[in-house]
């Protein structure tokens, strides 16, 4: 009996051995596709942005404009609200799992664009 506990302890130990090398050998996440988009005098730009479904996006926003009440960019539909401070890139990540369009927008619901997952 003491003899079997000792082979399923070590079936056991070697199978967590091989998960944990397993993982440790995972591919890496694929990198992010970066979309730099400006806040102007004309509004957001690009103001159509177009990206395949699954892909890990990431929006890269500066704000160049003082004037503007697009000192902040919200994704309503996935509960995102980043502050534009004036000439500093902000990273706004977003998720692509499925195909439609995204809306963003000023806090004012003014100024806007759309990101189109296809």
């Amino acid at each position: 009996m003491k003899k079997m506990a000792v082979v399923v302890v070590a079936a056991l130990f070697g199978i967590g051995a091989f998960a944990a090398d397993k993982a440790a050998h995972k591919a890496p996440a694929p990198k992010a596709n970066v979309i730099k988009v400006e806040v102007t005098d004309k509004g957001f730009e690009p103001s159509q942005i177009n990206v395949k479904q699954g892909e890990p996006v990431e929006l890269s926003v500066t704000r160049k404009v003082e004037g503007t009440c697009a000192t902040a960019i919200v994704i309503k539909d996935q509960g995102v609200k980043a502050e534009l401070p004036l000439n500093k890139p902000v990273t706004v990540k977003v998720k692509t799992e499925k195909k439609g369009d995204i809306r963003f927008s000023c806090p004012m619901n003014m100024i806007a664009g759309t990101i189109s997952v296809q």
